[in-house]
């Protein structure tokens, strides 16, 4: 039996000197192998004796062989891990030694990944790339969480319903200006970057059956580059957008024109339509004739049902929503001010990974909460008063919306818990109504009778009570969700739902102060919104960590609230442990919190409540919301 001798060993690693390059030309190892001790010898040549062992004695299955490597794997990443870099440059020379053997080629695989670097420039596309962004992206994905092979996907998929012969131009958003020199916020069009991928401004994407994706690029001057930095041009198009033509933008009046010209007919986006493209003579006469037509009808009927990638970016979009609003719930007992409630829940969206507000905060307190998108949050919370908040924040391009209504003195009077049930109830009800098959306009068909007999039942609506209804919610039950906030407008309220699509449900009353009715109910607004996600057997609540119980809210506030002498520290911010109980009727979500400079550690508890809410609360849960 051939065996390793260590003397060899060790004199060919010194004779291969002190500097070694890998043949890839973008990446170059540097290493000291004298300094290496003698003793790290002795285990790596007993692993290849033993290995060299089993290579030349013994007959193995390739069942004993997969498993073996599985094995070897592990040991060899372990091992990695307590190595330094120049420990893991002599077991790359050692691997060239050995021929390759499975612990040492997967020594060496880790130890690139892990010990080198790469003395290439990052290419700057003025967006997040993996190469620029790895903590952020990995391989493969064009923006975070959606691979190339998706945004390639999209695009056939529109193809498969666009006619024969036809041809699609969607234009990314404008720029849009606060003063002369200062722009708002840039969000882009959710029809472009769902087929594109691109974030930028400037571009011109056309899409037919004749030469697939072709993207026409801004052109980055050299005063723009100083100014704004870098942008993704003709050569991003290509490499990372992986379009089958793009050209410069200042080229689409030599291009497009032909490309009309052979389309029998032409859909674009009527909301982002530039002049860049509707200035041409050819668009105006295919437009004269009624060859050009909206293309949202399409992108609307993609974008409906969610992928998988796309949930999990959903998923992950409402658990934030949900901490910061919690955060913000605990916030609001010391600092009732609209202004701060608003600025907490933005800070605490942005601290967990949100890009940005999905819309602007609405923070309406007392008989602001019956302005339904009430945003100037300019008013100070009154004791006793309700507050309204309807939140929700952008995750790589897919929103969240949730809504809370609380008391932030800890405490519901009678008359706001008896408006507030009926609207909690009615939440519930509409929930379980969530299913395939169902329509968003019969869920809310339904909502109207339960508060309409709930609002009768306590005294607020008399007579003609359907027509009052409408003064008091003249809101719909629910929305589309996805990309933007109000998603899919195209696609109708009365449209069956299916497995994949998310919807909002937000029964809601808002009673302003002018309203004829009993006065002790004027200018009180309450909403209670969830997010929920339909499901092959039925639906998921996305935002069901978010507590909406009287008795929890209550708990939290007067048990967890936060002090004026509490400073959050970036240790707070933690991923909620999950606990069931012994009943599966709740399941209690525990952050701790620690607080600076204190010698204990509390802990913000919040419930979702299960299906079976009937069956009573085991002693734990009992004893936690006494």
């Amino acid at each position: 039996m051939n065996l390793v001798n260590p003397k060899l060993v060790q004199e060919r690693v010194w004779g291969i000197g002190n500097a070694f390059k890998v043949l890839n030309p973008k990446l170059k190892l540097t290493f000291d192998s004298q300094n290496l001790q003698h003793k790290l010898f002795e285990p790596i040549i007993y692993s290849l004796n033993s290995e060299l062992h089993w290579k030349q004695s013994i007959a193995v299955n390739p069942a004993e062989e997969a498993n073996r490597k599985g094995t070897m794997k592990i040991l060899s990443r372990k091992l990695l891990h307590q190595l330094s870099f120049k420990q893991v440059s002599f077991f790359f020379l050692l691997y060239q030694l050995t021929h390759g053997l499975c612990l040492m080629e997967g020594i060496v695989k880790w130890a690139i990944r892990r010990c080198t670097y790469s003395t290439g420039k990052v290419s700057d596309f003025g967006q997040p790339t993996s190469a620029s962004h790895p903590q952020l992206m990995k391989e493969g994905e064009i923006t975070p969480g959606i691979a190339t092979k998706e945004y390639i996907s999209r695009r056939k998929r529109l193809l498969e319903l666009l006619p024969e012969n036809s041809l699609a131009i969607i234009a990314a958003a404008p720029v849009k200006m606060m003063t002369d020199v200062v722009p708002y916020t840039f969000r882009q069009d959710a029809d472009y970057l769902y087929l594109t991928g691109c974030q930028q401004p400037g571009g011109v994407a056309v899409l037919s059956h004749e030469c697939g994706l072709c993207m026409f690029m801004p052109e980055p001057k050299p005063h723009d580059v100083v100014w704004q930095g870098l942008i993704a041009g003709v050569d991003a198009a290509l490499e990372m957008f992986k379009t089958e033509e793009a050209y410069p933008v200042s080229k689409l009046d030599k291009i497009l024109p032909n490309m009309i010209k052979r389309s029998s007919k032409l859909f674009h986006n009527k909301l982002t339509a530039t002049p860049t493209y509707t200035d041409l003579e050819t668009f105006q006469n295919a437009a004269h004739v009624g060859k050009v037509s909206d293309l949202s009808i399409f992108t609307h009927e993609l974008r409906w049902v969610k992928s998988p990638s796309e949930l999990k970016l959903m998923k992950e979009s409402a658990a934030i929503a949900c901490q910061a609003l919690l955060q913000t719930m605990l916030h609001s007992k010391t600092y009732p001010h609209e202004g701060m409630l608003s600025a907490k829940v933005e800070y605490e969206c942005r601290m967990r990974g949100a890009q940005r507000m999905a819309f602007n905060p609405v923070v309406g307190g007392g008989p602001n909460a019956s302005v339904i998108h009430y945003s100037r949050n300019d008013q100070k919370i009154k004791d006793g008063d309700l507050v309204l908040m309807d939140v929700g924040c952008e995750l790589h391009g897919y929103c969240s919306d949730l809504t809370r209504t609380w008391s932030p003195c800890g405490s519901f009077s009678s008359i706001q818990e008896e408006l507030y049930d009926l609207i909690l109830q009615t939440n519930k009800e509409c929930i379980r109504l969530c299913r395939p098959g169902a329509s968003i306009r019969q869920i809310h068909n339904h909502s109207v009778e339960l508060l309409c007999k709930g609002l009768k039942e306590i005294g607020i609506l008399k007579r003609d009570a359907f027509r009052l209804y409408h003064q008091l919610n003249p809101t719909s039950i629910g929305h589309y969700l996805g990309m933007d906030v109000h998603d899919c407008s195209m696609i109708s309220y009365d449209r069956p739902l299916k497995p994949g699509v998310v919807i909002t449900i937000e029964p809601g009353i808002y009673v302003p102060s002018s309203f004829d009715g009993p006065e002790r109910y004027q200018g009180t607004g309450i909403r209670i919104e969830d997010e929920v996600l339909i499901t092959e057997t039925g639906c998921e609540v996305l935002t069901g960590s978010m507590p909406k119980e009287i008795k929890h809210i209550e708990s939290l506030l007067n048990n967890y609230s936060y002090t004026k002498d509490h400073h959050l520290s970036e240790k707070e911010i933690s991923k909620p442990v999950s606990i069931l109980n012994p009943r599966h009727d709740i399941v209690l979500h525990i952050i701790p919190v620690f607080l600076q400079n204190w010698p204990v550690m509390r802990a913000s508890i919040y419930t979702q409540t299960l299906v079976n809410e009937s069956a009573p609360c085991s002693p734990f849960c009992a004893q936690i919301f006494q």
